[in-house]
């Protein structure tokens, strides 16, 4: 029995101390709360139908077994109605969008690179589970940053809970970085991942928001036809990286490389700046 597992990550909501909200997620608000000492997320899922509550324990039973230095931690649940929420490791500075759209910020090119590196290992480890866990959702807005600027990919699972929750989907600009398999409603594996990572190196290299003020079906349409977030003519970033990005987010899924050849891939840049002038900026995070 899946619940046997159960036990070892029930949280006793009492146990709990929220402290204020820090976001919204699909299902509900997400809160800042303090746990035996330390600070954690807190994801209330609110109106979920009973029919979904099963299935809830099911993948935090899936979420628990789950460690990996660039994976958010997920620390435990409350699966006990009416209080449904999951515990997770608070990341300090917030999401990697909000980092990209803070002018303060100066993010050279080797940050970028770091980054992009440290999302595709996280999604690495998720994609050579068994069975591999598709994220389904990969965008900045939840890549998320520790207070050691590291990035953690979070947000992932609970797929199928979501499919039962009425929120799904309806959360800011989650088109603009959808595969056009998803799109298109058509059958889908983790190459969909992929062409999503290749939207989070666009935003990386132009800290802007991907088809920004457009209606989800002029997005729907632009993708379909081929059409990609534009990239300035003056980029300067080594030409490896921009190759990777292209190949990320072709529009047939068995062309783009798996997270393990993004890797080798992202080595290259990595080379390839090390070697050159690009990135020898300072850096300034605030």
């Amino acid at each position: 029995d899946t619940y046997d597992h159960l036990s070892d990550c029930e949280i006793d909501f009492t146990e709990i101390k929220l402290i204020r909200k820090i976001g919204q997620g699909a299902f509900g608000a997400v809160l800042l709360g303090m746990w035996q000492g330390t600070e954690v997320a807190v994801k209330r899922l609110v109106n979920m139908a009973p029919s979904a509550q099963k299935e809830f324990r099911r993948e935090v039973a899936m979420l628990h077994k789950l460690r990996h230095p660039h994976v958010i931690l997920f620390m435990g649940a409350c699966t006990l109605a009416p209080e449904l929420c999951i515990i997770m490791e608070h990341a300090r500075i917030g999401s990697l969008y909000s980092v990209l759209r803070n002018k303060h910020n100066q993010i050279d090119m080797a940050t970028v690179v770091r980054w992009a590196t440290e999302t595709a290992k996280g999604m690495n480890y998720l994609h050579t589970r068994t069975p591999a866990i598709v994220h389904r959702d990969l965008k900045s807005v939840n890549l998320l940053v520790d207070a050691d600027w590291h990035i953690k990919v979070s947000d992932f699972g609970l797929a199928r809970t979501k499919a039962t929750s009425q929120h799904a989907y309806t959360q800011v600009g989650t088109w603009g970085w959808m595969a056009p398999e998803v799109l298109d409603n058509k059958p889908y594996d983790e190459k969909a991942d992929v062409y999503s990572f290749g939207v989070v190196l666009w935003e990386l290299l132009t800290r802007e928001e991907p088809f920004k003020g457009m209606h989800p079906m002029q997005i729907m349409r632009a993708i379909d036809r081929g059409e990609r977030p534009p990239l300035p003519a003056d980029v300067n970033c080594p030409a490896s990286y921009l190759e990777l990005l292209h190949g990320c987010w072709d529009a047939d899924p068995p062309s783009r490389p798996t997270f393990e050849q993004v890797l080798e891939q992202l080595q290259l840049v990595a080379g390839e700046l090390n070697s050159s002038h690009f990135g020898k900026t300072q850096i300034y995070l605030t």
